[in-house]
């Protein structure tokens, strides 16, 4: 883990996330990515005023480890772990409480200005730099 900034956020696992071999559907983890991602912007890139950029994801990858059940307690960790001229990565991992892993993952988030990569702005570098490493 590049990030000292890491994000722990609580997931409800709901009953609708559960598929007929009775554990989370492989699909729900990029949600449950997502709401780490949003939670992790809203508390380290726009603490002061909001941020706005155009940001895509252009790969998202899943390692999964063991199954998630409806009623298990997990959380979703997320941080940054590459900065780069376009892009940067976020990582994210499911635990529960006692730090079991579930799952791991990462996006790579691309900047985006009409249509097409662009730089990371400075300021948006220098913040992500100082959060990120």
């Amino acid at each position: 883990m590049v990030s000292e900034y890491v994000d722990v956020t609580p997931i409800q696992i709901r009953y609708d996330d559960i598929d007929l071999l009775g554990h989370v559907n492989n699909a729900r983890f990029l949600t449950y990515f997502e709401i780490g991602r949003l939670n992790y912007m809203k508390k380290f890139f726009m603490a002061e005023e909001p941020v706005t950029v155009n940001i895509v994801i252009a790969r998202a990858e899943i390692d999964f480890e063991r199954s998630v059940h409806f009623g298990d307690e997990v959380y979703v960790r997320t941080w940054i772990s590459r900065i780069g001229n376009t892009s940067f990565d976020f990582s994210y991992s499911i635990e529960d409480k006692n730090g079991n892993v579930y799952s791991r993952g990462k996006t790579v988030n691309v900047f985006i200005k009409d249509g097409k990569p662009a730089r990371v702005p400075n300021f948006l570098k220098d913040m992500l730099t100082e959060i990120g490493t």
